[in-house]
């Protein structure tokens, strides 16, 4: 009888095979971790350039539609702010730290029916009005901005009761719709170090980290033209130049 000897992996070949594997698999893992890494960082871009799409968006469309009333561009008009100050009404401005204070009346609007007297006006129910809104009125002529003391639903109307008189004779048609003041600006946001842009319309809200400064400037000499730089995390810029909503 013959016998056959065990054929079989030598210490050292299977030394050779682990190592082999082990080396295989750190470059496979090293792959990954790159990848994941490269993936993480094109995907923060992304969402970075749509955040910064999405603002940029946001301050073009608000600075077009600054000013609108039915008729005429409030900067075109007689106006006067009765709540407090009674200075003019300005569509577009430049505030304190380079912030951008824009004005209009919603596109939502109604139209007044009768002055019943100079502190109550009758309107159509096409938007919803409240109790201490801020409104404007406005014709063809003049404007003004108004608190609301106190608002009565009537079948397809609504009685309004103004905190103060108005300030002008309006011309008939005119028009009455809440008073929309937006802003950009920029500060700290809560526990951070570095700044950003805001926004506030009814409320304040946080649009953007990437944003860190923020400045205007404001060509009115035949049409008004604003131009805005935003100054980036890493010490890029952007300029954007909109014009205001013609008459």
């Amino acid at each position: 009888m013959t016998s056959h000897a065990q054929q079989g992996v030598s210490l050292p070949e299977l030394l050779i095979a682990l190592f082999l594997a082990s080396f295989i698999m750190v470059l496979l893992m090293r792959h990954y971790i790159n990848a994941k890494q490269q993936y993480q960082y094109f995907q923060s871009k992304l969402e970075q350039r749509i955040d910064l799409q999405m603002v940029t968006e946001l301050i073009r469309d608000s600075t077009r539609r600054a000013g609108f009333t039915p008729c005429l561009n409030i900067d075109h008009l007689k106006t006067r702010d009765q709540r407090n100050s009674r200075h003019a009404l300005k569509s577009i401005s430049i505030g304190p730290e380079q912030s951008l204070i824009i004005n209009r009346m919603n596109e939502q609007f109604d139209t007044v029916i009768d002055i019943l007297d100079p502190t109550h006006l009758l309107i159509t129910d096409l938007s919803p009005i409240h109790r201490g809104q801020s409104i404007l009125i406005a014709d063809c002529y003049q404007a003004e901005v108004q608190n609301v003391e106190q608002v009565k639903h009537l079948p397809n109307r609504q009685l309004l009761t103004l905190n103060q008189p108005l300030a002008f004779r309006y011309q008939p048609p005119f028009y009455l719709g809440e008073w929309l003041e937006e802003r950009f600006f920029i500060r700290k946001s809560a526990g951070s170090k570095t700044a950003s842009l805001f926004y506030k319309l009814h409320q304040t809200e946080e649009l953007t980290e990437e944003v860190q400064n923020m400045s205007l400037r404001l060509n009115k000499k035949t049409f008004t033209l604003l131009k805005i730089i935003l100054g980036f995390t890493k010490g890029d810029t952007q300029t954007l130049e909109t014009m205001v909503r013609s008459p």
